[in-house]
């Protein structure tokens, strides 16, 4: 068998086994066909490709959408959900954190009356931590925002002098260059 009629059965990837075994023998005793064709005896032993199972086309079609204007109608449907979600846990926190900023502020038994009141064991309970916060916010007053506006100086006033630090005079720069 000359190396040509090697290739040409190589290109139409035989089937038949006496075929396979005469290309590997072929090529076993070609140096030119070995250097060229060096991966055929693996690709011929390699394993047939799996057969899918019989439904295989029909349950990955019913999985997919119907037209791509439907997949996306899908996605931005899922993302709105995703959004509205969000937004409602975040005004319920919001809602909260107010009702409750007004409790310890102003009037410490409206958020306890909207749960029934100072008689239930819930408002008693809203009312605790509504009287809780009562101090907690005055000291944030008093103390918290002074504080801060300190700490803020501070940070300002050590960045600048950094700053001043980091960056050399002019004069020293002329001093250098000469």
């Amino acid at each position: 068998m000359t190396c040509r009629s090697i290739r040409e059965l190589r290109a139409q990837q035989p089937d038949d086994p006496d075929d396979q075994q005469l290309i590997s023998r072929h090529v076993q005793e070609c140096p030119m066909c070995l250097d060229e064709l060096g991966q055929l005896p693996a690709v011929l032993a390699a394993p047939k490709s799996a057969i899918p199972p019989p439904n295989f086309a029909a349950s990955l079609m019913a999985k997919l959408p119907a037209t791509p204007a439907l997949a996306a109608t899908q996605a931005r449907s899922r993302a709105l959900r995703q959004r509205v979600l969000w937004g409602v846990a975040l005004g319920f926190v919001a809602l909260i954190v107010l009702w409750g900023g007004y409790g310890v502020l102003f009037d410490s038994s409206l958020p306890a009356a909207t749960f029934g009141g100072v008689d239930s064991s819930a408002g008693r309970g809203v009312m605790a931590l509504t009287l809780a916060g009562k101090p907690m916010a005055a000291t944030l007053g008093l103390i918290g925002i002074p504080l801060l506006l300190g700490v803020l100086v501070l940070a300002g006033a050590a960045l600048m002098i950094w700053r001043r630090l980091l960056t050399p005079s002019p004069a020293l720069l002329v001093e250098v260059e000469q």
